[in-house]
């Protein structure tokens, strides 16, 4: 399991506005389905690890919750204090989960929205618990790309990263095929592990949304596998994939996400 490490901090902090603006926001079935499983009220105290720019913040601030926002980027926090800081309700701590003190009374609910995978394992296993109030919640929001909407273009993309991502022959390299709808990802079993917790409800949405060649190449531009490769390489590649999609798909496809969640409650100790 990969850890959340200062160089992946500051590649996201380094597109933190775009990637406010594009990144996917999660459906409200998935917050409605929290809600009611967790017993969450106005008031509700909450831990976000991994806030990245706020989109899950936003969403747990406007149901009533409290947030203590962890977000290793300063830019990317920059924008929770922008968009969130006049509603009092959210208090942003700039630093990685790992290296943080964490103080005051435990939580209701610590959750992860697209987050908890960059996580060190055992460290995580060590902290959560006593982070959760007997009866509170830890929770998992991912999502993921998965088979479905234009399969023919993502097949078709291929060539593109194979002639100018280096990394694209690296057995791990995410791009090489896309999972199954119902194949799930190691990425949302982070809390499968912790102790103190009854096992884990799991349950999953899938959501088709459509992009133009502007939009598909600005979401693009801010995955990690995009902002490790040189500066050339990503002109390239972005060139290459939206000429692509101009050609042989009119300028617009259809890109299927899966939005997992998962809940496990703090037994009593």
């Amino acid at each position: 399991m990969p850890r959340f490490d200062n160089e992946i901090g500051l590649r996201f902090d380094s597109v933190a506005e775009r990637y406010h603006e594009m990144r996917p926001r999660y459906p409200d079935d998935i917050w409605n389905a929290l809600f009611q499983s967790a017993g969450l009220r106005p008031g509700a105290r909450v831990l976000e690890i991994g806030a990245g720019t706020g989109i899950a913040t936003a969403e747990l601030v406007r149901r009533g919750c409290h947030v203590t926002a962890l977000e290793p980027g300063g830019a990317m926090a920059a924008i929770i204090e922008r968009e969130l800081g006049a509603t009092r309700q959210v208090d942003v701590r700039i630093g990685r989960f790992e290296d943080l003190p964490l103080d005051g009374a435990p939580f209701d609910l610590a959750i992860g929205a697209t987050s908890l995978h960059w996580i060190d394992r055992d460290l995580l296993n060590a902290r959560l618990p006593a982070l959760v109030k007997p009866g509170g919640y830890a929770a998992l929001l991912h999502y993921i790309h998965v088979a479905g909407g234009d399969m023919a273009f993502f097949e078709s993309a291929q060539s593109c990263y194979a002639r100018w991502d280096p990394h694209y022959r690296e057995p791990t390299y995410p791009e090489h095929y896309l999972r199954p709808p119902d194949d799930m990802s190691n990425q949302v079993q982070a809390l499968d592990d912790v102790p103190g917790f009854a096992p884990a409800e799991h349950r999953y949405w899938l959501v088709d949304i459509p992009s133009d060649r502007e939009h598909y190449l600005s979401l693009i531009s801010t995955y990690s596998t995009m902002l490790r490769l040189p500066e050339e390489n990503q002109q390239a590649l972005y060139g290459c994939i939206g000429d692509l999609m101009d050609r042989e798909f009119g300028g617009a496809i259809t890109k299927r996400y899966r939005y997992d969640l998962v809940m496990r409650a703090r037994t009593p100790r």
